[in-house]
């Protein structure tokens, strides 16, 4: 059993390591329990420091809330952590909010307490200088957006036990992740502690020993199942509540809509800490995965498909915080590279889980999380971007380009897909020029925000979406790792093909200039010409705010790569299969196998 002397657990903290015995009698006598369900929270940012507290059991979520009104995930802390202890030594407000994922236990100790015993024991005051020592350096680090994730627990919705295949699959896929992995459904749980065992809830007779064993396998293993009932009961609530994640399971040719069971259930959890998972048969499909989304409020979405163990190591992957996020740059047909890159990621062995990207970078994003292998990209982007439509050219009141050979091309390309439906999770991203902000499309017909990600303003009509105007997505964000990083616990890889010095002319200075000595060049490619055409400016005019903010985005990715294309114009498309081996050379010099992300997520002071 759970020792009940607070100083027990207290001494087994580096803080509190090195205290005196009379000073763990002084914490026996003045800390506290404190019993903190899951999504409830244990203060809010602007509160007063009052007290520190070590968390013994559970998940803590650190959010900031920010000056627009937004919140910021920053941390998820898990057992051990000591909570709210700089607050504490400066006096100032909380800046930050903490709040349960699941039940936690903590230990909480007075301010008063604490303070009077800097005062007399040396050894806390060492350790509080290391302490303030590792805050600092783990301030320059990326915050982590998704919990280490400890406890998981199955969730069937659609009135169906979660099938044992799936079961068995995932833990292979878990172990193969490097996960020691545990299971434990009601079945396991009764031939544990005999019958009844499933039906005991909280403060109930029993209680106490299945709290033991699920602290017992917790310790003892990386990750532990939870596996709830087809029913509503005791064990399934016990899963929920003891859970860092819950994936809701369910067949894909169920209906979509959440019964009362999974709205009850749903109602119990603090936001971000559910998963959807759609079984699929092997030669499926995927389609009408909008509807599942619609009403629920989830991280994201897996696709698991029947014999592809493919997909079962994707989900093992995302639930270990070991998944790997590509993220593409627009620069027209620089973008080319990008297939180079997948290729040699393939050849490495390593995943791609989540890709996304900005305008180029989002129609090759988009074409390698549909499926497509690296031959049927060259040969597919070879043929569209092959030749220039000048039927395509109108008055330009709004744009040079009506945009229809844009449409045909992508709407060839990817036909009826919607976003939410590929077994790839995928993002692109637009700017939005009505309001002056990134937005990010995650759902939808994949050829319409390919298509709006690569509007070049004055080159082809922006989108008008929900009011707005949407153009292409270089003109904010040309490279979206900070994107990638909230949609990816793994490491995040950067490629960037935007030069930082594009459009080189050698002509004498003028301040003024005819278009009609430019016009043959820019109406027939291959043709001698000694300045860029109108085309070519828009575009780098689109891009060379991001130029400027790339450097600032790589912060975001583990891994930076910007092949070397020098020569290579935008619009040089023919030039596909020297661009393609450019960015497979520059990414095969660079990546190795494995290779795992770097560096502490940051911490406010709490």
């Amino acid at each position: 059993m759970t020792s009940r002397r607070p100083s027990a657990h207290l001494a087994a903290n580096p803080l509190f390591s090195g205290v005196s015995t009379r000073a763990l009698d002084v914490l026996d006598a003045a800390t506290e329990w404190v019993l903190l369900p899951g999504g409830t929270t244990l203060f809010e940012q602007g509160d007063e420091p009052d007290a520190l507290y070590v968390l013994l059991r559970g998940t803590l979520h650190v959010l900031v809330e920010e000056s627009d009104g937004g919140v910021q995930s920053i941390d998820y802390l898990g057992a051990g952590a000591l909570v709210g202890e700089l607050g504490v030594l400066l006096g100032e407000p909380r800046t930050a909010s903490l709040r349960a994922v699941r039940d936690a236990e903590l230990l909480r100790v007075p301010r008063e307490t604490f303070m009077n015993l800097l005062d007399t024991e040396p050894a806390l005051g060492a350790a509080v200088s290391r302490l303030l020592g590792q805050r600092l350096k783990r301030t320059t680090k990326q915050p982590r957006v998704r919990p280490r994730v400890r406890t998981v627990a199955l969730l069937p919705v659609d009135g169906r036990p979660v099938p044992a295949e799936f079961v068995r699959s995932f833990l292979d896929a878990l172990t193969g992740a490097g996960a020691t992995a545990s299971h434990l459904s009601s079945a396991g749980l009764e031939r544990q502690l005999g019958a009844g065992a499933s039906a005991v809830t909280r403060g109930d007779a029993g209680d106490s020993r299945i709290l033991e064993l699920c602290d017992d396998l917790e310790r003892d293993h990386s990750l532990v199942i939870y596996e709830g009932d087809d029913t509503p009961g005791a064990w399934t609530e016990r899963c929920l509540r003891q859970a860092d994640l819950v994936l809701l399971v369910a067949n894909a040719s169920s209906p979509p809509e959440p019964g009362a069971r999974e709205r009850r259930a749903a109602d119990g959890r603090p936001p971000g800490s559910m998963d959807l998972v759609l079984l699929h048969t092997d030669d499926a499909v995927g389609s009408g995965t909008l509807e599942w989304l619609r009403h629920r409020d989830l991280i994201g979405h897996h696709h698991v498909h029947a014999g592809r163990p493919q997909s079962y190591e994707r989900l093992a992957r995302f639930v270990t915080g070991t998944a790997g996020g590509l993220v593409l740059s627009g620069g027209g047909a620089r973008g080319f590279a990008h297939i180079g890159v997948i290729k040699a990621l393939g050849e490495a062995g390593i995943p791609i889980d989540v890709i996304g990207g900005s305008s180029m970078g989002a129609i090759i994003a988009a074409q390698h999380a549909a499926g497509l292998d690296v031959d049927a990209m060259v040969e597919l982007n070879r043929r569209s971007f092959s030749g220039s439509d000048l039927s395509d050219l109108t008055v330009p009141t709004v744009a040079l380009r009506r945009a229809r050979s844009t449409v045909r091309r992508l709407s060839s390309m990817f036909g009826d897909r919607q976003i939410e439906d590929l077994p790839l999770r995928y993002f692109c991203v637009t700017s939005d020029l009505t309001h002056a902000r990134v937005r990010v499309h995650d759902r939808g017909p994949l050829w319409l925000w390919t298509r709006a990600s690569c509007a070049i303003p004055g080159l082809v009509p922006p989108i008008p979406s929900e009011g707005s105007l949407l153009v292409d997505g270089g003109l904010l964000n040309n490279l979206p790792a900070d994107v990638m990083r909230q949609r990816c616990s793994g490491t995040v890889i950067a490629v960037n093909v935007t030069p930082t010095v594009d459009l080189t002319v050698s002509v004498p200075l003028v301040a003024e200039m005819s278009g009609w000595p430019h016009l043959w060049p820019m109406l027939f490619a291959g043709a001698a010409r000694r300045f860029p055409n109108i085309a070519e400016i828009l575009s780098r005019t689109v891009f060379v705010g991001s130029v400027r903010d790339a450097q600032a985005q790589a912060r975001y990715s583990d891994v930076y790569l910007e092949p070397p294309l020098e020569g290579i114009g935008m619009g040089d498309f023919a030039a596909i299969d020297r661009i393609v081996d450019a960015g497979y050379r520059a990414a095969i010099a660079t990546l190795s196998p494995g290779q795992a992300p770097a560096g502490l997520p940051a911490r406010p002071i709490i």
